[in-house]
C-alpha cells in the first residue's frame, strides 16, 4: 500500500465505516488501517452499527470529523 512506501507527515487519520456498507470489500478500510499502523501512522478506526454508504451516514458524523481534523490543521506552518 502507498502509505507504507512514502514519507508522510504523521497526522492521525480517521476512518469511519458503516457495518451495512456494501462497498466495504472494495474500500479495504481494514487493510488500509493495518498498513497505516504498520507504517507508524496513527489511525482511529470506527465501525458504525447499521449504517451504509449513504448521505445520511455521512451527515450523521460530519461534525465529529470536523472536530477531529481541526485539531491538526496548520500544524506544520
Amino acid at each position: 500500500m502507498l502509505v507504507q512506501t512514502k514519507s508522510f507527515h504523521k497526522t492521525p487519520v480517521l476512518v469511519d465505516c458503516g457495518t451495512s456498507d456494501k462497498h466495504i470489500p472494495k474500500l479495504k478500510a481494514k487493510e488500509f488501517a493495518d498498513a497505516a499502523n504498520k507504517a507508524g501512522l496513527r489511525v482511529e478506526f470506527k465501525w458504525r452499527e447499521y449504517y451504509d454508504h449513504s448521505f445520511y451516514y455521512v451527515a450523521s458524523f460530519l461534525e465529529e470529523h470536523f472536530e477531529f481534523h481541526s485539531k491538526f490543521l496548520n500544524r506544520w506552518e
